[in-house]
């Protein structure tokens, strides 16, 4: 038996059912990318690239997550020594006290690595959860 529904009602179920759907898939991602910067900052912060007195380097790596209107942004940054990120990732010439160039300092990838590992654990997440 089949049962005629008005083709505006089913529509909107259609379209009820769809929001569901997306709202719990919106979750999955949601989680799944919180748990992926929770651990790249962790693996950022375990890299003991840069070792000072304060260890503020260390201490200051800091996440955001947040919605928006066509995905979900992940953030992780240095709020205690932003500059020096660029520095350590990139390398850079060290100059001494009279402005001549002592030597080049060389890059250590910490960050592209802990990006690289977090992609990857992010993809066997959703392949699991999806």
């Amino acid at each position: 038996m089949t049962r005629k529904v008005d083709g505006h009602k089913a529509e909107v179920l259609i379209d009820r059912v769809l929001e569901d759907y997306l709202s719990d898939e919106t979750e999955v991602f949601f989680s799944a990318m919180s748990q992926a910067g929770k651990l790249a900052k962790k693996d950022i912060q375990n890299s003991n690239v840069y070792k000072d007195q304060s260890g503020d380097y260390r201490k200051g790596w800091a996440i955001r997550t947040k919605r928006e209107k066509y995905g979900i942004n992940v953030l992780i940054y240095n709020k205690l020594k932003p500059g020096l990120t660029h520095l350590l990732e990139k390398g850079h010439v060290t100059k001494n006290g009279t402005g001549r160039t002592y030597r080049d300092t060389p890059a250590h990838s910490h960050i592209a690595q802990a990006r690289e590992k977090a992609e990857d654990y992010l993809l066997d997440e959703l392949a699991k959860r999806l």
